[in-house]
């Protein structure tokens, strides 16, 4: 059975020279875009050295959605961390390199590459960015996207309880219900 793998990270910014990872998510779907397994890890860090790092934006977005508290209270180190993900890719694609799908997935592989090493070595070199998808439409067909878009915000609304809380698993969960948006509405056009 072909399967998915969606990738979602939290961070204290956008350079991951300079910056933290704070939590990562992981979802494997089928092709029907059905949730197989996932994975959540928030990181532990100091939240003294963490919040200094961060900008006035982050910190007020780490902060609302729990995430800071989160990371104070975590047990896992970032090569903890690292090994957790391995082997959860490992169980799912042990034979292959699967490639990652999300949301502005690239961002989320770049840090990986500087701050997981080894875990990155695991991914292929192309990428389903549902971000891409939603350049391509909104560029090209405005009308139809401003539908789809009212649509795929009131189903995740639905979905998620109104969660947009950027953390892993409702953000993993959300670039899903978009992607099937998009397909469907891909279908539609292929048939019409």
């Amino acid at each position: 059975m072909k399967k998915l793998l969606w990738l979602d990270i939290e961070t204290t910014g956008l350079d991951p020279h300079t910056g933290e990872v704070l939590e990562v998510g992981m979802m494997v779907t089928d092709l029907d875009l059905n949730v197989i397994d996932s994975i959540e890890i928030v990181i532990k860090h100091d939240l003294d050295d963490i919040k200094s790092i961060c900008n006035d934006f982050v910190t007020n977005m780490h902060t609302a959605n729990n995430l800071f508290r989160d990371v104070g209270v975590s047990k896992i180190n970032e090569l903890g961390a690292e090994l957790q993900l391995f082997q959860f890719v490992k169980k799912h694609f042990s034979d292959s390199s699967p490639e990652l799908h999300g949301n502005t997935v690239h961002f989320d592989k770049k840090w990986l590459e500087v701050k997981m090493p080894t875990l990155s070595k695991l991914f292929n070199y192309r990428i389903v960015d549902v971000s891409s998808i939603k350049v391509l439409l909104s560029n090209h067909a405005p009308v139809e996207f401003s539908e789809l878009k009212a649509l795929i915000n009131e189903s995740a609304k639905l979905l998620l309880n109104g969660a947009n809380t950027h953390r892993v698993l409702a953000d993993i969960a959300h670039s899903i219900i978009e992607y099937k948006a998009y397909l469907t509405h891909l279908e539609l056009l292929k048939g019409g």
